[in-house]
């Protein structure tokens, strides 16, 4: 389950390979269960306790092969097989659903992460993707677009049928004017062979989404020290970055205001070597919690549970850099003591998890 949430989180946090509520991740704990994303959640949200559901799969199975689907008009199909998905939830009277796509991940493996990365999705929309990705990619199954759900799905199967046959368990779909699945037996080469497939391409698109893997890399290195998994967020606010570029130092400034504290912590951390995650390590023991904010040669880094969470941080983090600023020397900082009782605050602590 652990690993579960961490893969899927890893991915909804990154922006060149899943955007808004994109994509969808799954895992089979027993043959016949599958715990899937909800629709309408975004990866980036999962927690233990929400943003997926449970479903049978030997009903899932079975309405892969019913052949009279087929012969109905596509809208009625559609509804059927969403009632169909409805029933098929094991628990009875959850507010979410399963994702459209939940089908295509019944008839994969353990593990099932599917993302839309920005580089592969750019060649897959170019007249001539069969040819760019075969040979950027030997071993991938390509498939034809077909709208999400049944039809997906069932062009998934048949690309799995007329496929040699693999030398290991891990397979590779790239969907047409669609994205990326990788679906096999452990969680760390679905996201080895995630990250080298955007990688690889990222050229051949022309694209430069190098800030969003050092995202990547920094959101792994502080789940790595606290355990739960986070996010991280590029910063993109030009009038923070602005005020980084001029006064690097005010960001290492303790809170003028309780809200600084609240959603950003004491003050952000450098970071000069993401190879090197001793400043990430100091930071945790000199003030218990892992950073929020991480500098890295000039850029800002905002980690949090979630996307929405950095996006609230970054609103605050420039409200107090702008003030930092414009007070310059004069700029009274909240004392230790006020600092040490509103980081133990419970009402403090409730509206940061909020």
């Amino acid at each position: 389950m652990h690993n579960f949430l961490r893969m899927s989180k890893a991915a909804g946090g990154r922006f060149d390979l899943v955007q808004a509520g994109g994509g969808n991740s799954s895992f089979k704990p027993t043959p016949s269960t599958m715990l899937i994303k909800a629709s309408g959640t975004s990866l980036s949200d999962m927690t233990t306790g929400s943003g997926y559901v449970e479903v049978s799969l030997p009903p899932l199975l079975e309405l892969l092969e019913d052949q009279t689907l087929a012969q109905q008009e596509r809208r009625e199909r559609d509804q059927k097989v969403a009632q169909r998905l409805g029933a098929a939830m094991t628990t009875v009277g959850a507010p979410a659903r399963p994702s459209i796509e939940t089908l295509m991940h019944a008839m994969l493996g353990t593990y099932v992460l599917h993302t839309h990365p920005i580089a592969l999705t750019t060649v897959a929309c170019h007249p001539s993707w069969r040819n760019i990705l075969a040979s950027s990619w030997p071993e991938a199954m390509l498939v034809p677009y077909c709208t999400p759900g049944l039809d997906l799905a069932l062009a998934m199967r048949q690309a799995r049928k007329a496929a040699a046959p693999k030398a290991h368990s891990t397979e590779v779909f790239f969907l047409q004017n669609h994205g990326l699945i990788v679906a096999g037996e452990k969680v760390e080469e679905l996201q080895k062979i995630t990250d080298r497939i955007s990688f690889q391409l990222e050229a051949v698109a022309g694209l430069d989404l190098s800030l969003y893997r050092l995202a990547g890399r920094v959101a792994e290195s502080i789940t790595n020290l606290g355990g739960e998994p986070v996010i991280c967020q590029v910063c993109r606010d030009k009038e923070i970055l602005d005020i980084v570029a001029r006064r690097p130092e005010l960001l290492i400034k303790r809170p003028i205001f309780p809200d600084q504290l609240v959603y950003n912590g004491i003050c952000a951390t450098e970071v000069p070597d993401l190879d090197d995650t001793a400043p990430l390590q100091d930071y945790t023991e000199r003030f218990g919690k892992t950073p929020c904010v991480v500098l890295h040669v000039g850029h800002v880094f905002l980690i949090a549970p979630n996307i929405r969470k950095c996006q609230d941080m970054e609103s605050v983090l420039k409200a107090h850099l702008m003030a930092l600023e414009s007070l310059g020397p004069e700029a009274q900082c909240l004392c230790d003591e006020e600092l040490a009782y509103l980081g133990d605050y419970e009402l403090e602590k409730y509206r940061k998890k909020l």
